[in-house]
């Protein structure tokens, strides 16, 4: 089964990039830590664990955050271009491999609403871990349909009781 990127997942790593390179989200520079602070002290265990407890470490060598990262701004809660890539000082053990999507498969998969899952360590709320401390918690799966633009608007404009849209856009 192939496996295909198209959201952000944290702590994926992307098979046309080095074992050592991890695609993860810009927004969680935002809320632990400044990217010179991450490039001194920073480190991310292997994916797919349920506590770090006696894990090993992996030293972030470098931070590379989209230059066209957008946090949310007051009441607009979508960001954009939330993504940035993690270089380390060494490989990962790999447990999946990830294609990335072309253009025309990306294409393809908006005009099938095709299924995405997506699976990483955030939370929409802290409910969803069952054991407030950090060191343990279980990576969360995230079932979605891809929608194109045309038909998010034409969602929000039949829809006007729901909140704005809160997601991620890659523009």
């Amino acid at each position: 089964m192939k496996k295909w990127l198209l959201g952000l997942v944290t702590l994926i790593t992307i098979s046309s990039l080095p074992a050592y390179s991890v695609f993860t989200v810009a927004h969680s520079f935002d809320a632990t830590g400044s990217i010179e602070q991450w490039e001194k002290d920073g480190f991310v265990y292997e994916p797919g664990i349920d506590s770090t407890v006696n894990k090993k470490k992996y030293k972030v060598k470098k931070v590379l955050v989209a230059p066209t990262y957008r946090p949310r701004i007051g009441m607009d809660q979508t960001r954009i271009d939330d993504f940035a890539i993690l270089i380390l000082e060494e490989d990962l053990p790999l447990k999946n491999t990830v294609k990335v999507a072309t253009n025309d498969e990306i294409q393809s998969f908006l005009k099938n609403s095709s299924k995405v899952q997506m699976i990483g360590y955030g939370l929409q709320n802290p409910s969803q871990r069952s054991n407030p401390r950090s060191e343990y918690r279980s990576p969360h799966r995230m079932v979605s349909y891809l929608v194109d633009k045309s038909q998010l608007e034409s969602f929000y404009r039949l829809n006007t009781w729901h909140i704005p849209p809160n997601q991620t856009i890659l523009d």
